[in-house]
Order: C-alpha cells, then sequence, then structure tokens
C-alpha cells in the first residue's frame, strides 16, 4: 500500500515538473525575438505586426520539421497547438503552408501528403 502511494506521488511530481517545463518552452517561445524571426522573411520584407505571426508560425514549423521526418499538415497543426496553446484555424494554416511553398520555403509531397524543408 505504501509502495502504490509513493509510485503516485512520484507520478504527480513528475507531471508538475512537465507543467513547469512546458510554461518555460511557452515562455521561451513568445521571447523569440525580431531578430530571430527576420531570417524567415523573403528578401526585402520587413517585419511589421502584419506578417510577424506568419513569419513566427514559419519558425515554429521549421524548427518542428528540422529535427524530424516530414509531416502531415494535421501533424504541423497538432503540434502549433501545444507549443503555442491555442489552435490556428485550419484553412489560415493551410494557407501559411501554401505561401510558404510557393517561396520555397517548405516542400509538399503530394504522393505522401507531407511537408518538409528544403534540401
Amino acid at each position: 500500500m505504501t509502495k502504490m502511494l509513493d509510485i503516485q506521488t512520484r507520478i504527480r511530481q513528475i507531471d508538475d515538473q512537465i507543467q513547469v517545463l512546458n510554461g518555460e518552452r511557452a515562455a521561451l517561445t513568445k521571447e523569440r525575438g525580431a531578430s530571430d524571426l527576420i531570417k524567415y522573411a523573403l528578401p526585402g520584407e520587413k517585419l511589421t505586426r502584419k506578417n510577424i505571426t506568419k513569419l513566427a508560425t514559419l519558425a515554429r514549423i521549421v524548427d518542428y520539421l528540422r529535427f524530424g521526418p516530414s509531416r502531415t499538415t494535421a501533424e504541423i497543426s497538432s503540434h502549433l497547438a501545444n507549443v503555442t496553446g491555442s489552435s490556428m484555424k485550419a484553412a489560415t494554416l493551410r494557407s501559411h503552408l501554401h505561401r510558404f511553398k510557393l517561396h520555397k520555403q517548405l516542400i509538399y509531397n503530394q504522393e505522401n501528403e507531407k511537408w518538409s524543408l528544403p534540401n
């Protein structure tokens, strides 16, 4: 009985640590400054109030794709929701992805319906 309580207590402690780390991750993600985002802008494009969300989205997608295999739109959407704590409308995400594809910032493979980074 005591061992079971110890295990439950340890699980709660780990859950608390995970919650703290997720909060730190969200805070660090928000702190990504304009200097980090400018590298995702098109040549000649300036950071504005209107495009900073688009560039932040691209930065998060690039970070996600950099450390894993190509991903589906649903996987990218789920990841963005986990990182930002809120979900982006599907149509908005598809518009962003399409724009990134047009500007050769992302590649879409129609055969497996997955997104990846250009080589």
